[in-house]
Parts: structure tokens; C-alpha cells; sequence
């Protein structure tokens, strides 16, 4: 997998995301941050579930309930725009342009065609390196909620993680999430040309 991610939607700028321990700051934080992304970690994941989710825009109406939510979504328009660069689909002075909505830079330039959800997750990551015990003591003080180290959540949703370490130092983390409670692994995003090409 590449690690360049600055073509990725948040442009790896997320405040806090992907960043080994929480909060806090200073130059104890960074060095036990350095020391764990440094060192050889493992990392151990199982799912219960995972589905493969399909679900496109509305294209029919459709009615839960005494709610009707029509149909706007129509993907032969959207098709015949893309065929036809010329000016009675793409008026000269419009908002929108062949070319500001499918060009390189373009709001279309891609299509989601799924998402890959799971349930019932379970992580646990051990390091190779030990940490001395006022090292311990701060992960411990950062690890509370969500899948520490990788996003920061609230715990509320049932999702519970437990830091621990061996008699040599070495961290081991677990990450469970519950059932009914499903996560978004990735997608599949094509080129629109992929689409209607």
C-alpha cells in the first residue's frame, strides 16, 4: 500500500488522527511517541462480519414510513453529461462545466462504487520496544477511549480498549468494538471514466 496520502480527502491533517498517544504534548510526549512509532510493532486484527456494501443514490421513490423520499438521482443524465461536452448540456456562461465537474480537477472526477463495513472488530497491537514506568504511566494516561492508537472516539459506544505491559516493559493493546456496531474499512472509488468511459 502506498503511504503517500496527501491525495487523500483530509490530506493526512486531521487533528490528532493516525498520531500514536493522545493529548498532552511537550518533549516527554514526543519521545515516548517516537520511541512506540519507531519500534516494531504487530498488529492483530479480527473481524466477526464484513460486508461489502453496495447502497447508489435514489433513483425511485421510496417510502418508510408516512415519508415519501423521491427519486433524484438519475444516472442516464448524469451519463449523457458526460458523453456530451457540448454547450446544450453545458451552457457557456453556467456554474458548471464539462470540465469543472468530470476534468482533473473536477466535483465528479471519481465515483464510490462500495463500502467494506465490519462488525464485531477486534485489535491488539504489542510493541518490541519497553517502556520504563513513568513511560507507562503517561500511555496509560492517553489511552482512554476509542481504538487507541488510531482514532481518537468516545467509548460510549460500547468500543472498549486496555492498555497492559509484560514483565519486560513491552505494551499490549486490545480494542474490541460490540456487535451492532459497524465500522467503515475503506471503499472502492473508480475513475468516472471507469463508469461511463
Amino acid at each position: 500500500a502506498s503511504s503517500d496520502i496527501k491525495h487523500t480527502w483530509a490530506q493526512g491533517s486531521i487533528s490528532g488522527a493516525f498520531r500514536f498517544l493522545w493529548g498532552g504534548g511537550g518533549s516527554s510526549y514526543d519521545s515516548v511517541n517516537q520511541k512506540f512509532g519507531s519500534s516494531d510493532v504487530n498488529i492483530s486484527v479480527s473481524f466477526k462480519h464484513v460486508l461489502a456494501f453496495t447502497a447508489g443514490p435514489l433513483q425511485t421513490p421510496t417510502f418508510v414510513g408516512d415519508k415519501t423520499y423521491p427519486g433524484w438521482f438519475s444516472s442516464a443524465a448524469l451519463n449523457y453529461g458526460y458523453q456530451n461536452k457540448g454547450n446544450d448540456v453545458w451552457p457557456v456562461d453556467g456554474a458548471a462545466s464539462w470540465n469543472s465537474t468530470f476534468g482533473d480537477n473536477g466535483n465528479l472526477k471519481r465515483f464510490a462504487t462500495n463500502l467494506f463495513v465490519a462488525d464485531e472488530m477486534t485489535m491488539t497491537m504489542s510493541s518490541s520496544v519497553a517502556f520504563s514506568t513513568s513511560e507507562r504511566e503517561q500511555i496509560l494516561a492517553q489511552a482512554s477511549g476509542g481504538f487507541w492508537p488510531f482514532f481518537k472516539a468516545s467509548a460510549s459506544g460500547g468500543y472498549t480498549s486496555t492498555v497492559t505491559f509484560d514483565d519486560q516493559g513491552k505494551m499490549v493493546a486490545t480494542s474490541t468494538s460490540p456487535a451492532g456496531s459497524p465500522i467503515i474499512l475503506g471503499a472502492n472509488v473508480l475513475p468516472i471514466s471507469d463508469i461511463f468511459g
